[in-house]
């Protein structure tokens, strides 16, 4: 796969929640990194999840009491051979407001 990222990433560990859509079950999934602009995610998911589809986040600060909550467009998702999991990427779709500085401060940080 052809790397087509415009900025640096820094690496997380996060502890986070999703949710596709509009449905209303809330899944376990781990924020694995977040680029310097605060453009992208990248998450393991425990199932497949169509590109395109919008994903709502409560992502685990632990700078910060309640979860953070962020929404994204996911852009590609792979299967993981070692693993049963997917690895995904997300573009961030509020990418200047105050969760994704808090995300961004937490990376530098880490």
């Amino acid at each position: 796969m052809e790397d087509k990222r415009k900025s640096q990433r820094f690496p997380v560990q996060l502890s986070a929640r999703y949710l596709v859509g509009s449905e209303k079950e809330w899944f376990n999934c781990s924020i694995i990194n977040i680029s310097r602009d605060g453009k992208g995610i990248k998450v393991y998911l425990q199932e497949k999840i169509s590109p395109g589809l919008i994903l709502k986040f409560k992502i685990i600060v632990s700078k910060k009491v309640e979860p953070i909550e962020t929404s994204g467009i996911l852009r590609w998702s792979k299967k993981l051979q070692e693993e049963m999991a997917f690895i995904g990427g997300v573009e961030l779709l509020n990418k200047d407001s105050e969760e994704t500085r808090t995300l961004l401060d937490y990376a530098y940080g880490s």
